[in-house]
């Protein structure tokens, strides 16, 4: 290290060489093995010395703790100003085998997979953590999709009924609290399948047992390829009072690898008179 005894900008401070060497400096510049300053005008540093020594041991290593340093560590809750200030690359932690839990107030690496993807966790409002999983057609996967505002949802999601699958379960609907529910029904078809069928399950046992609702229209809901060929959009009204969840079932008749369906159904529940919407 160099010493520049008229550099006012440091506090002195004491700093230990040997076991029994002290020197009191005002100014430090580390620099390189060529004696190269790593600090200059174009890159500014500091080097704080506090609350003791810098104790260098006899293999040449400092024991040093950095304080503060200019560009890169940020106080909490500060501003950051876009092409000045300079970031550090962030790192994460692969570890499937036993993540080590982090204590109240400790700091600790994030976690990522095998090839450097983050993972990433829904905490409920009870502080329980769960991992998103993500199903075919791309959609969350759940076993039961809860609505907790009348909004649309997808249940099948341009499913493709083929040679494999013929028949398809969509995602299962909670509507304890409503009476009704919006139908939207896409389906397009190529080539020359048979025909396909669309079923609306109702379930009071919590998805144990399937009920198929064959009232009015929803006893024979189908259409045959004819009818498709060229894409249809329906919308159907369906009523819910007293159920606790609902699902789509659609099975494909003839189809295979070239001549198949594919459907996408889109909901939305409410609550109402469902007798005077659909009359």
């Amino acid at each position: 290290m160099s010493f520049n005894p008229n550099d006012t900008s440091f506090s002195a401070r004491f700093v230990r060489f040997a076991t029994n060497y002290w020197a009191l400096v005002r100014a430090v510049f580390i620099v390189d093995a060529e004696e190269n300053a790593l600090f200059t005008e174009d890159n500014p540093g500091v080097v704080a010395i506090t609350d003791g020594p810098v104790d260098v041991s006899v293999t040449g290593v400092a024991d040093v703790n950095v304080v503060t340093a200019p560009g890169i560590t940020k106080r909490d809750d500060s501003p950051f100003e876009v092409n000045v200030d300079r970031v550090t690359p962030m790192g994460a932690l692969f570890d499937d085998v036993a993540p080590d839990a982090v204590n109240e107030d400790d700091i600790g690496a994030p976690r990522m997979s095998d090839n450097r993807v983050l993972y990433g966790m829904i905490r409920d409002g009870a502080g329980a953590e769960r991992g998103a999983a993500v199903s075919a057609d791309l959609g969350l996967d759940t076993d039961t999709l809860m609505l907790t505002a009348a909004v649309w949802a997808t249940l099948i999601n341009n499913i493709r009924i083929d040679d494999d699958p013929t028949a398809y379960n969509s995602t299962v609907l909670e509507v304890t609290d409503y009476n009704a529910v919006w139908v939207l029904i896409d389906i397009d078809s190529t080539l020359a399948p048979t025909h396909l069928r669309v079923l609306a399950q109702f379930s009071d046992d919590g998805g144990t047992t399937w009920w198929d609702f064959e009232e009015g229209l929803w006893a024979s809901l189908g259409w045959e390829d004819t009818d498709t060929a060229a894409g249809i959009n329906k919308a159907f009204m369906l009523p819910c009072g007293g159920i606790e969840l609902i699902r789509f079932r659609v099975i494909g008749t003839g189809t295979d690898a070239t001549n198949f369906f594919d459907v996408t159904i889109i909901v939305r529940a409410f609550r109402g008179n469902f007798a005077a919407a659909h009359a």
